[in-house]
C-alpha cells in the first residue's frame, strides 16, 4: 500500500533536491524521499537498539581546545568494553579527526556517543553503526 502525504521544504532545499536527484539518476522526488527515509531509519536504528552493535564513530574536533584531546582519551578508556581501536587523523593545522571503532553493547555505544558529543570543541560527530 502506498500513502500520499505532504511535506514542507524551504524552496532552496527543494531546488537542490531536484537538481541533485536528476544528476544521480533518481527519477522522482518520491523515490528520493523513500531512499532518504530508508537510509535515515537504517542509520539511526542502533540509537534505540538493545543488543549488540559494531561500527565507527567519526569525530571532527578542534585540537587547540584546551584539554579536549585528554578528555577524548579518558572517555575512550572508560569505554574499553566497546572501543576496539582508534585512529587519529590530522585534517588541518587546527582540526583533527578521530575514528573510533566500536563493537559491543548498544547502550554502551550510545553512552560513548553522548559523552563525546557534549564536549566543547567537537565540531562534528557522525557514525556508521550496524546492529547484529
Amino acid at each position: 500500500m502506498v500513502v500520499r502525504f505532504s511535506v514542507s521544504f524551504p524552496a532552496e532545499l527543494l531546488e537542490e533536491l531536484d537538481s541533485f536527484t536528476r544528476r544521480i539518476g533518481i527519477k522522482s522526488r518520491s523515490e528520493a524521499l523513500r531512499l532518504a527515509v530508508t537510509q535515515f531509519i537504517s542509520t539511526n536504528r542502533w540509537r534505540l537498539a538493545k543488543g549488540r552493535i559494531a561500527g565507527i564513530l567519526l569525530v571532527l574536533y578542534d585540537h587547540e581546545t584546551h584539554g579536549l584531546e585528554e578528555e577524548l582519551t579518558e572517555i575512550q578508556h572508560r569505554h574499553l568494553d566497546i572501543v576496539v581501536s582508534a585512529l587519529h587523523v590530522h585534517i588541518s593545522k587546527r582540526e583533527c579527526m578521530l575514528a573510533i571503532v566500536v563493537k559491543g553493547d548498544a547502550s554502551m555505544a550510545r553512552k560513548l556517543y553522548e559523552n563525546i558529543a557534549r564536549l566543547r570543541g567537537i565540531r562534528q560527530i557522525q557514525y556508521s553503526i550496524i546492529t547484529y
